[in-house]
């Protein structure tokens, strides 16, 4: 019985597990029960209507490690960055690297220009949104600025 993905409440109290760890299943029930999320899907489906609520689910993930296994270091990465993607594109209208070129190319310096800000600023503050530019910031650093200065200088 229970909901579309056979949890019912409460599930995730009565886990199943596997030599004191959780196992995927109760981890899923978990997750659902809290955020009605139960797989990657599923958050990427929330980070669309609701980004605040998608944050809120990803930390739960990071701060309960132990109950989600399956959901390594790469995992995390990814979902910050997709998070990271909605945040600026929601307050900059450029998500990623390619939106800003284009956005170079279209014309739109002031927009561009913002979001490398941001991007800046978010970078100086440790956010994990950014996380994924890591080993490679300087170098990609440059090459946005670069970008921005021959736009700006024709």
């Amino acid at each position: 019985m229970g909901d579309k993905y056979g949890v019912t409440p409460g599930d995730w109290v009565n886990q199943v597990e596997n030599g004191g760890n959780f196992m995927k299943e109760s981890a899923q029930a978990e997750w659902f029960e809290k955020f009605e999320v139960k797989t990657t899907a599923d958050w990427k489906a929330l980070l669309l209507t609701e980004p605040a609520k998608a944050k809120e689910a990803l930390q739960y993930v990071i701060d309960n490690r132990d109950h989600f296994l399956q959901y390594n270091d790469g995992w995390v990465r990814d979902r910050h960055k997709e998070l990271g993607k909605a945040k600026l594109k929601a307050e900059f209208g450029i998500a990623d690297t390619g939106e800003f070129q284009q956005a170079l190319k279209e014309g739109k310096i002031e927009g561009a220009k913002k979001w490398l800000e941001g991007v800046i600023r978010c970078h100086e503050q440790n956010d994990p949104i950014v996380g994924h530019y890591g080993a490679t910031w300087d170098n990609w650093l440059r090459d946005r600025e670069e970008e921005l200065e021959q736009v700006e200088n024709k």
